[in-house]
C-alpha cells in the first residue's frame, strides 16, 4: 500500500508541474526578416523555408551563421552550422515577458568578429515574408 501511495503523490507532483501556469509555449516565428539588437552591433535573423540566417554588423566585425530551423522538446529553436572543425549552434529561447532571445552555444567565437556577439534579441518583424 505505501508504494502504491508513493506512486500516486510522484504522479500527482507531475501532473502538477506540467499544468503550471508559467510555462512557456513552444516558440514559433513566421517567416521574415527580424531585426536583432546584439552584443557589440545589430543584426537580422531572416527565417524561411525551414531555414534560418542570422548576420551581424558592428563598428569593426560581423558574421554570419545559417542553418536548418529546428525545434526542441522545451520549445526552443535552434539552427547550426559548421565551418572545418568550428561548429556554432544558436537557439531561440522565448521568455515570460514575451521577448526572444538569442543564445549562442560555445564555439561560435570563430564565427564572429572580437567585438561583435551572437548573443541578443529579437527587436521585432521587419517584413512578412523572405
Amino acid at each position: 500500500m505505501e508504494t502504491k501511495a508513493s506512486y500516486i503523490g510522484l504522479l500527482t507532483a507531475v501532473f502538477m508541474c506540467i499544468n503550471t501556469p508559467n510555462d512557456l509555449q513552444a516558440l514559433e516565428l513566421s517567416d521574415g526578416s527580424y531585426e536583432t539588437f546584439q552584443d557589440g552591433g545589430e543584426g537580422i535573423l531572416k527565417i524561411f523555408d525551414g531555414k534560418a540566417v542570422l548576420q551581424v554588423e558592428g563598428d569593426a566585425c560581423g558574421g554570419r551563421v545559417t542553418g536548418k530551423l529546428t525545434s526542441s522538446i522545451d520549445g526552443d529553436l535552434s539552427f547550426s552550422q559548421s565551418i572545418g572543425e568550428d561548429h556554432c549552434t544558436l537557439v531561440l529561447r522565448g521568455t515570460e515577458t514575451g521577448a526572444i532571445k538569442i543564445m549562442p552555444g560555445q564555439s561560435c567565437s570563430n564565427f564572429h568578429g572580437a567585438t561583435c556577439s551572437f548573443y541578443g534579441v529579437l527587436k521585432q518583424q521587419t517584413m512578412a515574408q523572405h
